[in-house]
């Protein structure tokens, strides 16, 4: 079976030796029912495709470790910029777009299917007692040296781990894996923790509205549509929008269906019309101005940059 890679090739050429690096393994079918795992580490990446990774969606988990360099992350709607000692992580589906913007990059992510870490469990829970891929919380997390340091060297020997088939191998990694995002997610409910009342509730009411948007935006619900869904005011529901993520909630709305715009124009061969049709644009030409103007680029234009 042909594994598609989702990064965007830089114009020289790619051999084998360094594309293997980034090949899935423990891949059996094309379904997300599958016991799929794979770990790189981002310098490999960085040299053998570039510093900028197309918005893409990927179809597992997804948990990222920045050691050394910086990062800028669109994670959905959440954008930030990945310092040393940093964590990122999402679930499945989320659209997700990178640029490196240091030449050197030491840092790991992994990618897993649930069915991957119910290996040699009981239960099938284990993903469902986590914060981390809850998206009414922000999908990101700093740590100071030590900690980092310590959960950054779990990453190292996971990669490891990954690299030689040996016996019990699958086991080690499974068991690896639930251990660091059960590390992770600690922190991150400690974190979490310590804010005061009134920002948890704003933070909270942000992300529960940016989880409906991921929901709904295709809908292209009024804004008042998505207060009544949250149970506050319009105006309340801009006010902590903008003094949270200082956009508006119209631009957040906006931003949504710019990102899967770009996923579809990179991922796919549909066309710019067929797109402006599946985001219920009532005319190919509305989706054109809207694109034009949040963008800079025409569809076409921005297919033609990006698309591998």
């Amino acid at each position: 079976m042909k594994i598609e890679n989702h990064f965007v090739r830089r114009q020289d050429h790619i051999n084998e030796e360094e594309a293997k690096h980034i090949r899935p393994q423990y891949r059996l079918k094309d379904d997300l029912d599958v016991e799929y795992f794979q770990i790189h580490s981002g310098q490999s990446v960085r040299e053998a495709y570039g510093s900028y990774m197309a918005p893409i969606r990927y179809p597992y988990y997804f948990v990222a470790m920045l050691k050394q360099g910086q990062v800028e992350i669109n994670l959905g709607l959440s954008e930030f910029t990945a310092e040393p000692y940093a964590l990122w992580f999402a679930p499945p589906r989320v659209i997700y777009s990178l640029l490196v913007s240091s030449d050197h990059l030491d840092a790991y992510y992994f990618t897993f299917s649930k069915s991957f870490v119910n290996l040699y469990s009981e239960s099938s829970q284990f993903l469902s007692t986590l914060k981390l891929f809850n998206q009414t919380h922000q999908p990101y997390l700093e740590l100071d040296q030590a900690t980092g340091t310590g959960l950054f060297r779990r990453f190292e020997e996971l990669h490891q781990e990954f690299q030689h088939q040996k016996l019990h191998q699958q086991q080690l990694i499974v068991t690896e894996v639930k251990s660091i995002l059960l590390k992770t997610d600690r922190l991150f409910c400690e974190k979490y923790d310590q804010l005061p009342e009134e920002t948890k509730m704003r933070a909270h009411l942000l992300h529960r509205f940016k989880a409906l948007i991921e929901t709904h935006y295709a809908q292209r619900w009024p804004i008042q549509q998505y207060a009544e869904q949250l149970n506050v005011h319009p105006n309340y529901l801009n006010r902590v929008v903008k003094k949270e993520s200082g956009k508006t909630s119209s631009a957040l709305l906006d931003e949504r269906i710019i990102l899967e715009a770009k996923s579809l124009l990179v991922q796919t061969d549909l066309s710019a019309s067929e797109i402006a049709y599946q985001l219920n644009f009532s005319e190919p030409s509305h989706f054109y101005r809207f694109f034009k103007t949040r963008t800079g680029l025409t569809a076409q234009n921005f297919r033609k940059e990006r698309k591998v």
